[in-house]
């Protein structure tokens, strides 16, 4: 996405598709993940100054539209009720930043032995597989923070030779 902006100065619109990746829709997923500048995903896109102005812009809007009674965005409600992630309650997943989803699958890796899945109560499965197939290779950003858990870890080395070999 990076290497997008540089060549064409500008972000990727919706439908842009970019050596294969449609970009556009993946900016778009990642952009409304966001509630915060303290959000991993602010954090990793706003690397980029081109990005980091629609992100700005994006969070003005959403900042203005909480305070017209919409619902607000509300971590602080989830993340003081730890009994929600400790007894793997279903959570909204807007709700979470990366850290905490990521904290929630690692918790669920230790504690069964295996990666979630779409299937499992935690709600997180299929937020870890969509991350999981982001990463390229082993130099990934995304790689690397999930590489502190060894099953998850294990996970994607599976995926990236399991690539590797096609």
């Amino acid at each position: 996405m990076f290497r997008f902006c540089e060549i064409n100065n500008r972000p990727p619109t919706c439908k842009e598709i970019f050596e294969g990746i449609t970009i556009g829709t993946r900016f778009t997923k990642e952009k409304t993940k966001i509630n915060c500048q303290s959000d991993q995903n602010y954090i990793l896109l706003s690397e980029n100054i081109i990005l980091k102005k629609i992100l700005n812009k994006y969070l003005e809007k959403k900042n203005i539209k909480n305070k017209n009674n919409v619902v607000p965005h509300n971590k602080e409600i989830i993340l003081n009720n730890n009994e929600n992630i400790k007894n793997n309650n279903i959570i909204n997943n807007n709700l979470l930043s990366f850290t905490d989803k990521k904290k929630i699958v690692f918790d669920y890796s230790n504690k069964y032995g295996k990666i979630p899945t779409s299937r499992d109560k935690i709600n997180y499965g299929d937020w870890f597989i969509y991350e999981k197939t982001k990463i390229k290779s082993k130099n990934d950003i995304t790689y690397q923070i999930f590489a502190e858990n060894d099953i998850v870890k294990k996970s994607i080395d599976d995926l990236l030779e399991k690539r590797k070999n096609k």
